[in-house]
C-alpha cells in the first residue's frame, strides 16, 4: 500500500507543477522544479512537500505487524505510522503481538525476554550437506584440474623447448648439408680437372651415357671378340658397350699416379672378370669405388677381388642377365651372359700357393712394403687377386651366347665381313652424308698429316674417321674457294652438329641451349 501511495502522490505532484509550469517551459527541467517545490498538500500517504534538492519532506511510512491470525495463517495489520523526524512516530501497542507474549500489551516487553530457537525445516540439513558434498567433490575437481592444468603448461613448455631445438639442429642440419653439397660439387669439379689433365681413353666419345654401345662396324669390338675367342672358340658377342665413368676412370687413374709415384710399375693388363649374382651396373655405374671388396667372396687366395687372363676361366663366373634387372640394357635373349673386360693394375705381383686365409699381400722382405697383389694359377687359368678398391677399372661389358651364330644378334662372323658393309666405319655411329657433298676418300685428304678435334668436358677428343673426312673436305673447299660453305652438319649418337670450319665452332643444333664447342685440327 505504501508504494501504491508513493505513486499517487507522485504523479499528482508532477501533474500540479506542469499545470502550473507556462506551456513554452514544460521542456525545462528547472522551471518545472521551481513548481514542485511549491507544493504542499495533502496527499494520499501524507503531507506532499519536497526539499530544495527534490526529496520528499517529512515522508510517512506505515508500520506493520506480522501475526498470526485466527484459522492458522499469518498476515501483515497495520500498528501505526512514523516520519522521518524524531517523535513522529504513532504506534497502537494494542495492536502488536511480541513472540512468546501476546498481543494488546501496553508497553513492549524488555529486549531480554526469551526467543524460542528457529526450527528448521528438515529439507534444509539435507540441502546444506548435499551442497557440503558438492563443494568438496568440486574442490577436489579444481584441484586435479588446477594439477593436471600445471603440469600441461609443464609438458606444453618442455615441447616449446624441444620445438626449439629441433629446429636449431635443422638450422644446423641444412647448414651441414648445405657443406656437404659445396664440397660434393667441389669434388666433382676437382674429378673434372684431373680427369681433364689425365685424359681418357681414345676410344671415348662425348656422350653423356655411362653405357656406350660399340658395334661390329668398330675397331674395338673385333679387338674384344678376338681376346674372348682366344679360350672360347663358339662364343659369340651380341651386344658390347664402352663403360664411360669419369668418376671411376679418375679413381683408377689416381691409384695408377700412386704405384708410379712409389717408383712402381702399374703393370696394367687386360683381364676378365664375372660379377656372378651381382649384377654388373653396381659395379660400372657406382660413382666411388666400382669393382669393391664389399662385394668380394672367399675365394682360393683368401677374401679378395679375381681377375682372369682367360675368359674360359671367368666364363663360370658370369651374370645371367634378367629382363627386370636391365633397365640401362637390352632385355637378354636366351642363354646370353655378361663379363667385364677390365684393366687391372697388377703393380708388383707375388706368385703364391693357394691359401684361403690370406687377407692381404705379403711383405716384400727386400722392400719391407707389401706386395700389390697375388697371383697364381688355377683351373688351367692365371689369376690376380687385389684387395683394396680402385686397382680395376670396368673397360668393356660384353654379353655373349655360346653355340651356333644368330644372325640376328651377331651379324658379321668375322672383321673382314664386317668392313665390306656400307655401315663400317672406325665410330660407333652412322652419319647422314648429303649426297652433293659425298664422304671424300682417304687419298683426298693426304695434303695434311693429322686429325680434327672437338674440346669437351674432359680435354680434346678426336672425331671419328667419318666425321673427320667430312670437316677435312668442307675445310679444303672452303680453302680453296671462299664461296664454298664453311659448314657442315654431322650426327653424333644422339645429336646433329654443325661444324664452321671458318668460326672453328661446333654447335649442337638439336640441343635446347645449342651448345658450342671450340674444335682444332691437330697436326701430327
Amino acid at each position: 500500500h505504501y508504494a501504491a501511495a508513493q505513486m499517487v502522490d507522485s504523479i499528482q505532484a508532477l501533474v500540479t507543477a506542469l499545470v502550473a509550469t507556462p506551456s513554452k517551459d514544460r521542456r525545462n527541467g528547472t522551471a518545472v522544479m521551481s513548481h514542485l517545490l511549491d507544493l504542499d498538500f495533502d496527499g494520499v500517504g501524507g503531507r506532499v512537500r519536497f526539499t530544495p534538492s527534490g526529496d520528499r519532506e517529512d515522508p510517512q511510512y506505515s508500520l506493520l505487524n506480522f501475526r498470526r491470525v485466527n484459522g492458522g495463517g499469518a498476515s501483515w495489520v497495520d500498528i501505526g505510522k512514523t516520519g522521518s523526524e524524531i517523535g513522529s512516530t504513532e504506534i497502537d501497542m494494542n495492536e502488536i503481538c511480541f513472540a512468546d507474549v501476546g498481543c494488546g500489551l501496553d508497553t513492549a516487553p524488555s529486549d531480554s525476554y526469551p526467543v524460542p530457537d528457529p526450527q528448521l525445516a528438515l529439507w534444509i540439513p539435507i540441502v546444506i550437506g548435499v551442497i557440503a558434498v558438492l563443494l568438496v567433490g568440486a574442490t577436489f575437481s579444481y584441484i586435479r584440474v588446477a594439477r593436471k592444468k600445471k603440469q600441461l603448461d609443464s609438458q606444453m613448455t618442455e615441447m616449446q623447448k624441444k620445438i626449439e631445438a629441433v629446429k636449431n639442429i635443422d638450422n644446423d642440419l641444412d647448414n651441414i648439408n648445405q657443406v656437404v653439397d659445396d664440397a660434393k660439387k667441389r669434388q666433382a669439379s676437382l674429378i673434372m680437372k684431373r680427369a681433364a689433365l689425365q685424359g681418357t681413353p681414345s676410344t671415348w666419345i662425348d656422350s653423356p651415357d655411362t653405357l656406350v654401345p660399340v658395334t661390329p662396324e668398330d675397331e674395338e669390338y673385333w679387338s674384344v671378340f678376338e681376346k674372348i675367342r682366344v679360350t672360347i672358340p663358339n662364343v659369340h658377342i651380341s651386344k658390347l658397350w664402352r663403360v664411360q665413368n669419369k668418376s671411376l676412370w679418375s679413381y683408377y687413374s689416381f691409384h695408377k699416379d700412386r704405384l708410379e709415384m712409389n717408383d712402381i710399375q702399374p703393370n696394367e693388363r687386360r683381364v676378365w672378370h664375372g660379377t656372378s649374382s651381382l649384377d654388373p651396373s653396381i659395379v660400372y655405374a657406382d660413382k666411388m669405388d666400382g669393382f669393391m671388396m664389399q662385394f668380394a667372396a672367399q675365394g682360393l687366395w683368401g677374401r679378395g677381388i679375381y681377375f682372369a687372363d682367360k675368359a674360359s676361366y671367368s666364363k663360370h663366373y658370369s651374370h645371367t642377365p634378367v629382363k627386370s634387372q636391365t633397365s640401362d640394357r637390352p632385355a637378354p635373349k636366351k642363354a646370353e651372359l655378361e663379363m667385364f673386360l677390365s684393366r687391372l693394375l697388377v703393380g708388383k705381383e707375388v706368385e703364391l700357393n693357394q691359401n684361403r686365409a690370406l687377407a692381404v699381400p705379403p711383405i716384400d722382405s727386400r722392400t719391407g712394403l707389401k706386395y700389390n697383389s697375388v697371383t697364381g694359377n688355377t683351373a688351367g687359368s692365371q689369376v690376380w687377386i687385389v684387395y683394396e678398391n680402385g686397382r680395376a677399372y670396368p673397360e668393356y661389358l660384353v654379353r655373349y651366347y655360346v653355340g651356333s651364330r644368330d644372325e640376328s644378334r651377331s651379324p658379321y662372323l668375322s672383321k673382314k665381313e664386317a668392313s665390306k658393309s656400307k655401315r663400317w666405319s672406325s665410330c660407333s655411329f652412322e652419319l647422314d652424308v648429303p649426297t652433293s657433298n659425298p664422304q671424300p676418300s682417304a687419298s683426298q685428304l693426304t695434303a695434311r698429316q693429322g686429325f680434327w678435334e672437338y674440346l669437351s668436358e674432359s680435354g680434346w677428343v678426336a672425331y671419328d674417321a667419318a666425321n673427320h673426312a667430312l670437316i677435312e673436305r668442307t675445310f679444303q673447299d672452303f680453302s680453296v674457294t671462299a664461296t664454298s660453305p664453311s659448314i657442315v652438319v654431322i650426327k653424333g649418337p644422339e645429336w646433329k652438329y654443325e661444324v664452321d670450319v671458318a668460326s672453328m665452332k661446333q654447335k649442337n643444333i638439336q640441343h635446347s641451349l645449342s651448345t658450342e664447342r671450340e674444335i682444332r685440327f691437330h697436326s701430327t
